[in-house]
C-alpha cells in the first residue's frame, strides 16, 4: 500500500510539472512558477545578495576626512569585495528568468474583457511577478559587483519591457539613476530621475528614492540640497549599518554647512548606536569639534583622547581636530603646533596624515611662509592618490614650492659662504664649531624621536598582531596591495624594526643634509639640504685645487672646503645667486602670484647684478607686475629705468609710445575675445583669417601673454595652406621665442611628428613607443600559424588605423599632420601617439595611447565629426580599423590584416550591437 501511494504521488508531481510548462499560461502554471521562483531560486539569490552586501559593509575602509559616500560600493577599492556572492545572485536570477518566465498570453475570457483590471492583466508582458523581482535583483547584483553600466542596461530593459507595472518601472528608474551616478554620468542620472513622478513613488520605495536622490546630490557636490533627502532616507532605513552611516553623513553635512549644534545631535545618534570602533572614534572626535560654545573643554577632551593607548594609531586625527579648533579660535600658532605634533606622531602615513599636512601647508602658504609650506605639500603628494580631488592642487604646489625652495636655498647658501669668506680663519672656525654642535644636537634629537617612534611602533605592532592574528578565512583574501589588513600588518612590522621614516630616498640615514650655521650674527647662513660639494655621500670630496678632503659633516675641514677662495669659485657662486634670484622672481610672479615678493627678488637681482644680460627682462617684469597691481607710480619707476638704461631696446621703443598704457589696457580687455574668435576661425578652416589676425596682434600687441597661442594657431594654419618647410620654420620660431610657454611642448611634438613622418616614408626607423612595442612583440617566438587566433578582449590598449586607399607618401603625410593638428586642438591633456606604420602589408596612420575598445570607438566618432577631416577619413577614401595591440602582434606572427578585418566585422561589431541593444 505504501509503495502504491508513493508511486501515485510521484505520478501526480510529474503530471503537475509537465502541465506547468512556461509555454502554458493558466492559473495553475502561474501559481506554480510564482511559488517555485519565490521559495527556491529567489530565496537563494536573496541570501547570496545579502551576504554580498554584508561583505561590502564589513570590508569597507572609509576616509573620514571627507563626507563619506553613502554606499561602500562607491569606493573603487570595494568593487570586487562581493563579486562571488553577487555572481551567485546573478546566476540564480538568470535561472529564474529562463526557467519560470511566462510571456505567452492566456486564453482570453470574453466575459471579463470590458473589465479594466482584466485588460491590464491580459496586456502585460510578464505573468509571473517573481520574474520581475528577479530582474530587479539581477540589476542590483550587477551594480554591487561594480558593473554599473551593465546594471543601468538591465534597469533600462526592465522599464522598457514592463511599462504598465508602475511600481516596477519606478524601482527600475531609481536604480538606473543610482547606477549612472556611480558611473559619474550625472546628466543621465538626473534624466532618469526626471522620468519619476514623486507622487507615483509607492510607500515601500520612498526611502530608496530619497536615499538615491541624496546620493546623486552628494556625488554632484551639493550637500546642502542632499540634506533633506538624506534625513528621509535615514528615518526610513532599516539596516543598522546604513542607518548609522546616514546619520554620520548628516552630521558631516551639518558641520560643513555651519550648523554645529545639528551636527552634534546627529553624531550623538551615531554614538548611541554602538558603531564599530573606528566610526565611534571619529564620531567622538567630530562631537568635540562640534562643541562651539566651550572650545577649551573640547581641547581638554581631545588631549584626554590623545593619552588613551587605544587611540595611539589615530593621533594624527586627534591633533588635526585640535589644530582646527585652535584655528577657529584664531590662534594660528597653537594650531600650527598641533598640526606639527600630529604629523610627527602619525604612524599610518595615510589619508589622515595627508589631510593634516595639507591643512598645515595651506596655513603656512596663506601666511607666505613658503619654505615651511613646501615640505607639507611635498609629503602630502606622496600620501594621497591621483584620484583625490586635492591631488592636482597639492602636487602643483609641492612642485612649485620645491622649485622656489631649491633656488632660495641656493641663494642663502652661497650668500652665507661668501660672507664666511670675508672673515678670518679664527672667526670661521668659531662659526663652524657652532654649526657642528648644532648638527650633533639635532642628531641626538632625531635619534631620540626615532627611539620614541620605534617604541610606539612596537606597541602598535604587538597590539596589531594580537588583533589581526593570522589573516585567515575571515580576513580579506585580496592581493597584498589591495588588502588593507595585510598592508597595515606590513606597515606595523616595518615600524617595529625601523621606527617611523619619511617617504624619501636614503630613508635609513638620519642625517642627509648640511645643517644651518648657528650664531646670532650668522643665523640661517646655511640652508638645509644644500651643498656645493658633489661628494657628499662618499668619504671624501675634492677641493678646487684637486686635493681630497673629508666629507664628514662633523669635520671642520669639510665646512672650510665649501667656502669660495679663488676668482673662479666666486664667479661660480655669483652665477648661482643670480640664477636663483631671477628664477625666484619668475616663480613668485607667474606661479604664486605673490607680486611684492616677485618685485623684491627681481630688485635684489638687478641691484647685485646690474650688468647681467637678464636685467632688462627683470625690469620689464617688474613694470608688468606693477601694472597688474594697479600701481602707476611703481610702473613709472621701472619705465624710467628701462628708458634710461636701455634706450635702444624694443621694450624702450614700445614704452616710449605716448599711448602705450592705453594700448596695454585695450590689449588686456580685447585679447581674450580676439583669441577665441581666432580659434573659432581656425576650427572653421578660415586659415587666412587666422594668419591676418596673428599679423595684427604681432604689430599691435607683441607683448601679449597670449602671443604664443596666436603663434601656434598661425603655424597650424601655415601647415594647412603652405609648404611643409614654412610650417617647420614657424614652429621652430615659437620654440625659440617662447621656450617656457605652454605651447612649446606641442610645437616640439609636431616637429617630431614631421620628422617621424619623413622617416616613416623613407622606411628607416621605428620611431614611436607603440612601434617599438610592436617590434618587440614580433621578436617573441611565434606559435604555429594554425594555432593563432585573434583576441576579443576589449579592455586592453587599442589603436585606430587610418589606411588611405591611395597610400602614397604625400597622402599619408597630409593625413598624419591633419590628425596631429586635430589632437593638439581637441585634446590638451590626453596624449595620443601618432605614427605611420605598416600593418599586414598596408601603410596606415596609427593612433595609439588609447586605453580600450570603447575609447577607440569614441575617438573614431570624434574624428568623423571634425569638419576639417571631412573627405579625408570617410570609408570611400580611407579604411578605418580599431585593433588591439595584442591583435597587431598576432598579425605580425602570421595572420593577415584581411583575416582580422573579417574577425572585426563578425565578432567585435556584433558584440557592440548587442551592447547597444541590451
Amino acid at each position: 500500500m505504501t509503495n502504491k501511494l508513493y508511486i501515485s504521488l510521484l505520478c501526480i508531481v510529474a503530471c503537475v510539472a509537465v502541465s506547468c510548462s512556461t509555454k502554458k499560461n493558466t492559473g495553475a502554471t502561474r501559481a506554480y512558477h510564482e511559488l517555485t521562483t519565490r521559495y527556491n531560486v529567489e530565496f537563494n539569490a536573496k541570501i547570496a545578495y545579502e551576504e554580498g552586501i554584508k561583505a561590502l559593509n564589513d570590508g569597507c575602509v572609509d576616509d573620514y576626512s571627507r563626507i563619506l559616500p553613502m554606499y561602500p560600493i562607491s569606493i573603487p577599492e570595494n568593487a570586487t569585495k562581493a563579486s562571488s556572492q553577487m555572481e551567485t545572485t546573478i546566476e540564480k536570477c538568470r535561472k529564474a528568468i529562463k526557467n519560470h518566465s511566462i510571456t505567452k498570453k492566456p486564453k482570453r475570457d470574453r466575459k471579463r474583457w470590458k473589465d479594466p483590471k482584466y485588460q491590464y492583466f491580459y496586456n502585460q508582458e510578464e505573468y509571473v511577478k517573481g520574474v520581475k523581482r528577479a530582474w530587479i535583483l539581477l540589476g542590483k547584483a550587477e551594480l554591487h559587483k561594480g558593473d554599473f553600466l551593465g546594471a543601468a542596461s538591465t534597469f533600462i530593459y526592465i522599464a522598457r519591457h514592463y511599462p504598465s507595472d508602475v511600481d516596477v518601472v519606478c524601482e527600475a528608474r531609481i536604480w538606473q539613476s543610482r547606477a549612472y551616478a556611480e558611473l559619474g554620468w550625472m546628466y543621465n542620472a538626473e534624466e532618469a530621475f526626471d522620468k519619476i513622478k514623486e507622487e507615483d513613488v509607492p510607500e515601500r520605495l520612498k526611502g530608496l528614492y530619497a536615499a538615491t536622490r541624496a546620493d546623486y546630490l552628494l556625488k554632484n557636490n551639493r550637500p546642502q540640497e542632499a540634506y533633506p533627502f538624506l534625513k528621509v532616507a535615514a528615518e526610513r532605513e532599516k539596516n543598522r549599518f546604513f542607518k548609522m552611516r546616514f546619520h554620520y553623513i548628516l552630521g558631516q553635512i551639518a558641520m560643513e554647512t555651519g550648523r554645529p549644534s545639528d551636527a552634534y545631535a546627529w553624531f550623538k545618534k551615531v554614538k548611541k548606536a554602538s558603531p564599530p570602533y573606528l566610526m565611534q572614534f571619529n564620531t567622538e572626535l567630530s562631537m568635540l569639534q562640534a562643541q562651539t560654545k566651550n572650545k577649551s573643554k573640547a581641547i581638554k577632551g581631545l588631549k584626554r583622547m590623545a593619552k588613551s593607548p587605544n587611540n595611539m594609531e589615530y593621533l594624527d586625527q586627534i591633533y588635526y581636530a585640535m589644530g582646527n579648533i585652535y584655528a577657529a579660535m584664531g590662534d594660528t600658532v597653537e594650531a600650527l603646533d598641533a598640526y606639527a605634533t600630529g604629523a610627527e606622531l602619525s604612524t599610518r602615513n595615510g589619508i589622515d596624515k595627508a589631510v593634516l599636512l595639507i591643512t598645515k601647508g595651506d596655513m603656512h602658504y596663506g601666511r607666505k611662509e613658503y619654505m615651511d609650506a613646501h615640505p607639507c605639500f611635498e609629503e602630502a603628494t606622496q600620501l594621497i592618490s591621483a584620484t583625490n580631488p586635492d591631488y592636482e592642487r597639492v602636487e602643483k604646489l609641492g612642485t612649485t614650492l620645491g622649485e622656489l625652495a631649491q633656488n632660495y636655498n641656493t641663494v642663502e647658501l652661497q650668500d652665507s659662504l661668501q660672507y664666511l669668506s670675508t672673515l678670518s680663519e679664527a672667526e670661521q672656525m668659531t662659526i663652524i664649531e657652532k654649526v657642528i654642535e648644532e648638527i650633533k644636537r639635532q642628531e641626538e634629537e632625531e635619534a631620540k624621536k626615532a627611539a620614541e617612534a620605534e617604541k610606539r611602533a612596537e606597541m602598535l605592532a604587538r597590539r596589531g598582531m594580537n588583533n589581526m592574528g593570522n589573516i585567515g578565512p575571515q580576513g580579506s583574501q585580496d592581493w597584498y596591495f589591495y588588502n588593507p589588513q595585510l598592508k597595515q600588518k606590513g606597515s606595523l612590522q616595518f615600524q617595529q624594526k625601523w621606527g617611523k621614516r619619511k617617504l624619501e630616498d636614503n630613508w635609513r640615514r638620519l642625517n642627509k643634509t648640511v645643517m644651518s650655521f648657528g650664531g646670532d650674527e650668522t643665523d640661517g647662513l646655511f640652508a638645509d639640504g644644500d651643498s656645493i660639494a658633489p661628494g657628499m655621500a662618499g668619504d671624501s670630496t675634492m677641493t678646487a685645487g684637486g686635493g681630497a678632503v673629508s666629507s664628514d659633516i662633523h669635520d671642520p675641514e669639510y665646512h672650510l672646503s665649501l667656502i669660495p677662495k679663488t676668482e673662479e669659485q666666486f664667479a661660480a657662486s655669483d652665477k648661482a645667486i643670480a640664477d636663483g634670484l631671477y628664477a625666484m622672481g619668475g616663480i613668485f610672479a607667474s606661479k604664486l602670484e605673490d607680486y611684492w615678493a616677485a618685485i623684491d627678488a627681481y630688485d635684489r637681482f638687478t641691484e647685485r647684478f646690474p650688468d647681467d644680460e637678464r636685467a632688462l627682462e627683470a625690469y620689464y617684469a617688474c613694470y608688468q607686475i606693477a601694472g597688474k597691481m594697479g600701481d602707476e607710480s611703481l610702473q613709472e619707476k621701472y619705465k624710467g629705468i628701462i628708458l634710461s638704461r636701455f634706450p635702444e631696446s624694443n621694450y624702450a621703443i614700445i614704452l616710449s609710445q605716448p599711448d602705450y598704457l592705453e594700448k596695454m589696457r585695450a590689449m588686456f580687455a580685447k585679447q581674450d575675445s580676439i583669441y577665441m574668435e581666432t580659434y573659432g576661425a581656425y576650427m572653421r578652416g578660415s586659415f587666412d583669417t587666422v594668419m591676418s589676425t596673428y599679423a595684427y596682434m604681432s604689430a599691435e600687441y607683441p607683448l601679449s601673454n597670449l602671443m604664443p597661442k596666436f603663434s601656434l594657431l598661425n603655424a597650424l594654419s601655415i601647415g594647412r595652406t603652405r609648404p611643409q618647410e614654412e610650417l617647420e620654420l614657424a614652429l621652430n620660431d615659437i620654440v625659440t621665442k617662447y621656450p617656457e610657454s605652454d605651447v612649446a611642448p606641442m610645437c616640439k611634438d609636431i616637429l617630431a611628428l614631421i620628422t617621424q613622418g619623413r622617416e616613416a616614408q623613407q622606411g628607416t626607423t621605428v620611431s614611436t613607443i607603440s612601434q617599438a612595442r610592436t617590434a618587440q612583440m614580433t621578436t617573441i617566438v611565434s606559435p604555429p600559424e594554425d594555432s593563432l587566433s585573434f583576441s576579443d578582449d576589449l579592455r586592453t590598449p587599442h589603436r585606430l588605423l587610418l589606411m588611405p586607399k591611395e597610400p602614397d607618401d604625400k597622402t599619408l603625410y597630409a593625413l598624419l599632420y591633419d590628425v596631429a593638428a586635430f589632437n593638439f586642438t581637441k585634446f590638451m591633456i590626453k596624449d595620443y601617439d601618432i605614427a605611420v606604420e605598416t600593418i599586414g602589408g598596408r601603410r596606415a596612420v596609427a593612433v595609439s595611447g588609447i586605453e580600450n575598445y570603447d575609447e577607440a570607438l569614441w575617438y573614431e566618432q570624434m574624428l568623423l565629426s571634425e569638419p576639417m577631416l571631412q573627405g579625408r577619413v570617410t570609408l570611400d577614401v580611407c579604411d578605418r580599423v580599431v585593433i588591439s595591440d595584442t591583435n597587431i602582434g598576432i598579425i605580425n606572427q602570421g595572420l593577415s590584416l584581411e583575416e582580422y578585418m573579417e574577425f572585426y566585422k563578425n565578432l567585435l561589431l556584433k558584440a557592440e550591437e548587442e551592447k547597444k541593444t541590451r
